[in-house]
């Protein structure tokens, strides 16, 4: 689990940034958004921790390590990113005048939760396969560190659920980035009622496996991995590969 769990995370983080390349040149918006990065920069920092004044729309507090966003961007230390406001100008050239700005702060946090519990399974999985090593057995000498092992299978639903937070608020004004926006894709034989039902129902049927899914694995937990019984405790004798027995 720990080899597995490993080379998941590794992988999955490579896709993540490969996606966020992707990202750029097709939604940059979304990137200024994930970033805090009101006006344009070069080279891009990339923030540690932003904190803003959404009605001004300017930085009040924020630590930023320098160019750090060209290399995660375009894999150089030296690049120009636009900002938000130089975007929402050129939205506004392009497709008319509106609001193209998306929810800063859900964005900018919803990346960092899915890009931080991403981080801690990487970090779990590093520490299992460091135990593993050193034969460290964590049942019996690392009680407590187990009980975190337990609460981190809550890091991937969280990484899942804020990533897809992240994507569809990050799009915002925009239902198919740059062709439709929010207000146009609404359905004119679709009624709120008929809507209001289907996400009571989808809500009701994924409730229900949810509470199975979670009482299945507490049952199973519980009892733990099966007991391997003793050869001699049956009063058989197991014939060995390759030897013929009378």
């Amino acid at each position: 689990a720990a080899v597995l769990g490993a080379i998941a995370i590794v992988l999955v983080g490579l896709n993540g940034h490969s996606q966020m390349q992707h990202m750029l040149p097709i939604q940059p918006m979304k990137l200024a958004a994930a970033e805090a990065l009101w006006n344009t920069e070069e080279p891009a920092s990339f923030s540690i921790l932003t904190i803003g004044d959404l009605e001004q729309r300017k930085d009040v507090f924020s630590i930023r390590i320098p160019r750090l966003l060209c290399l995660l961007a375009v894999n150089q230390l030296d690049c120009r990113l636009e900002g938000i406001h130089d975007l929402q100008v050129a939205y506004e050239q392009q497709y008319g005048p509106g609001n193209y700005i998306p929810p800063v702060a859900a964005s900018y946090w919803t990346f960092r939760f899915m890009v931080g519990a991403g981080m801690l399974m990487g970090l779990f999985a590093l520490y299992a396969l460091l135990m593993n090593r050193t034969r460290i057995k964590l049942l019996q000498e690392r009680p407590l560190v187990l009980r975190l092992f337990l609460w981190a299978i809550a890091l991937p639903y969280i990484a899942n659920t804020c990533g897809w937070l992240f994507t569809e608020l990050g799009r915002y004004p925009w239902v198919v980035y740059g062709l439709m926006k929010i207000e146009d894709a609404i359905s004119p034989t679709v009624s709120g009622v008929e809507v209001l039902i289907t996400l009571i129902g989808f809500t009701l049927v994924y409730g229900a496996l949810m509470v199975a899914d979670i009482y299945l694995l507490q049952k199973f937990a519980k009892a733990g991995p099966p007991q391997a019984q003793p050869a001699e405790s049956t009063g058989k004798a197991f014939p060995l590969p390759g030897v013929i027995q009378d």
